[in-house]
């Protein structure tokens, strides 16, 4: 996010730039602590794909989906306990 960005507003520019795709949001997951370079909060929501094929572009080396049930090798813990708890809300 820049300064002064809405969070909503954001995700919807940065899912355009970074992925290619327009969503819809539907929830906030939650805000979980990290250290991408120091120290942030990250903020999840869920959200469903409403235009695009998602690719990578800017920023993102690669896109692909995974099932809950078995993610990939996670870089950030901010993203570990997001997981576990769309997983735990969708249950």
């Amino acid at each position: 996010m820049n300064i002064g960005d809405e969070p909503r507003a954001a995700l919807l520019r940065e899912c355009r730039r970074e992925f290619g795709v327009a969503v819809r949001i539907h929830e906030i997951i939650g805000a979980f602590p990290d250290t991408f370079a120091g120290g942030e909060i990250a903020i999840y929501y869920r959200c469903g794909l409403q235009s695009g094929k998602p690719r990578p572009a800017d920023l993102v080396d690669a896109v692909d989906w995974f099932p809950l049930e078995a993610p990939p090798d996670l870089a950030f813990g901010s993203t570990k306990a997001a997981i576990a708890a769309l997983r735990t809300t969708l249950k």
